[in-house]
């Protein structure tokens, strides 16, 4: 039976759900079995006058064309070659050359600026007349370009590039992308819809699963695959390090790879540790923590067709997994989660969700607006109204795990206005007079963080035994950022020094 557009679409989606939550091994082999053929008639359909419905569906076997950035492009090009090629540029052409010209050769260049050509005329000449190697050459051109990873990504972002990509019947997508890891988790009793981070908590630390290279190689290839089909990218997965995955069975079918940047794209402070989800093999969410001492900004993102399965399980299986690797005291959610600039957080009441299962809000006013609204929604039923749900949004949203350790919260977005501010008095923002003198003055050799102590110096200076201690962890934040957020927390005196900067966010 030839089914539409719109069908395939739904039966994706139907196969996915019953991939993650089989009754039993039959379910679950015949739903990947049948996954795999759907991808086929997928694209079929795709090359039809009726496919035109599947562009961008995500489903393999069928076309995506989308921007990405400059990494990720280039890693569609070097993986899946000839299925990828340069679709289209929203920029202006006058934009475009003025920014590619540059790169040329110095004769090229010299013609150029006697005999300007029309972009047309211009692409046909320095990327050759088959436009499929246009896309390829391209990305070889602005290579060249001086300076550090993100900002050549910034360049071709205002190149407004589209690519296009034919994703093949097996590429990692979410439709065939499988990584298997942990026994399978059978569901003939129904889905867990119940769980708190403390019952969590208490089944202990993770397992860690020894991966060798060819694997890191292979979940980095699926978190990538998984978040093109999805039209969508993240640093951690994008700009990936290999070296640094990690993959952890938090056992209920649930595994979960970390990820780590490249050290062009990692944060100065914090540690941006990101995370695919994976039910029975399946990734079925993403998102990431900013680890800072022993707290974390966090964030969660089930993928659609898995929405109404085991949400509340996801989040406190993360919520172990960071707390153990990372010693951490306090998770703080990102607002966006809730709904701050996030329409679909409103109309679900994502704020209820995180009170559930123990957020709650920092701010004293907003902690008394929820739970009168608790008392108010909780006889009958009733839905908050979503004006009370966006000044909701504005919460700092916390749970703290049941360390011992006390942890005063840090606001990085305070430390940095108290940087700026100090760059600006003392430097008339002259940001490279900053960087050499706080080095100079405080006798570090890795600049990342001098200009932050610099401004953040205690009455006392700070002590000789503290900025030996970073001396010695600082260039470990290259190799290995996991281990190095864990142990950036003995600097007691920094974790300080933050805190107060901060101020109170109660």
């Amino acid at each position: 039976m030839k089914l539409s557009a719109a069908a395939l679409r739904r039966a994706h989606d139907r196969l996915l759900f019953a991939c993650a939550y089989p009754m039993n091994r039959d379910e679950w082999e015949g739903a990947n079995r049948e996954l795999g053929e759907l991808a086929v008639r997928a694209q079929a359909l795709s090359r039809t006058s009726r496919g035109a419905a599947l562009q961008n569906s995500g489903i393999a076997g069928t076309p995506i064309v989308a921007s990405f950035s400059l990494a990720l492009t280039r890693w569609l090009v070097d993986r899946f070659g000839e299925n990828v090629s340069l679709d289209s540029s929203d920029a202006d052409p006058e934009h475009l050359m003025a920014t590619l010209t540059p790169l040329l050769d110095p004769i090229e260049r010299e013609v150029l600026s006697e005999h300007p050509l029309r972009w047309t005329q211009w692409r046909r000449q320095f990327l050759g007349p088959q436009r499929a190697q246009h896309l390829r050459r391209l990305l070889t051109l602005l290579e060249r370009l001086p300076g550090t990873s993100p900002e050549r990504d910034a360049v071709f972002a205002s190149l407004r590039v589209f690519v296009r990509w034919v994703v093949p019947i097996d590429a990692p997508v979410l439709s065939t992308g499988r990584f298997p890891a942990g026994a399978p988790r059978f569901h003939p009793r129904g889905l867990v819809k119940r769980a708190l981070p403390a019952r969590a908590w208490a089944e202990g630390k993770p397992a860690r699963l020894r991966l060798d290279a060819a694997e890191r190689r292979d979940l980095v290839d699926l978190a990538r695959g998984t978040m093109t089909s999805l039209l969508s990218e993240t640093d951690p997965f994008t700009c990936a390090h290999e070296g640094e995955v990690e993959l952890h069975d938090m056992g209920h079918g649930v595994s979960v790879a970390l990820f780590a940047s490249i050290p062009e794209h990692k944060l100065a402070l914090e540690a941006y540790v990101g995370y695919l989800l994976l039910k029975n093999h399946v990734p079925v969410g993403y998102g990431g923590g900013w680890v800072l001492g022993r707290q974390a900004r966090f964030g969660l993102n089930v993928l659609t067709p898995f929405r109404g399965g085991e949400s509340a399980l996801f989040l406190c299986q993360l919520l172990r997994l960071y707390a153990r690797r990372f010693g951490l005291k306090l998770f703080l959610v990102d607002p966006y989660q809730i709904g701050l600039g996030n329409p679909d957080g409103i109309r679900s009441g994502a704020f209820w969700f995180y009170w559930r299962l123990g957020f709650r809000p920092r701010q004293a006013e907003l902690l008394a607006l929820a739970r009168a609204e608790a008392l108010r929604i909780k006889p009958g039923g009733k839905r908050t109204p979503a004006a009370t749900l966006r000044r909701l949004s504005h919460a700092v949203m916390a749970w703290e795990t049941p360390l011992e350790a006390g942890w005063a919260p840090i606001d990085v977005e305070q430390v940095g206005a108290v940087v700026s501010r100090h760059i600006l008095e003392r430097f008339d923002v002259d940001r490279v007079k900053a960087g050499r003198s706080a080095k100079r003055r405080l006798g570090l050799r890795d600049s990342r963080l001098a200009v932050m102590l610099d401004a953040l110096t205690p009455s006392g200076g700070w002590s000789a035994a503290e900025l030996s201690r970073l001396n010695r962890l600082m260039p470990g934040k290259d190799r290995n950022e996991m281990d190095h957020a864990r142990a950036l927390q003995g600097c007691r005196q920094l974790m300080g020094r933050l805190a107060d900067a901060s101020g109170d966010t109660q």
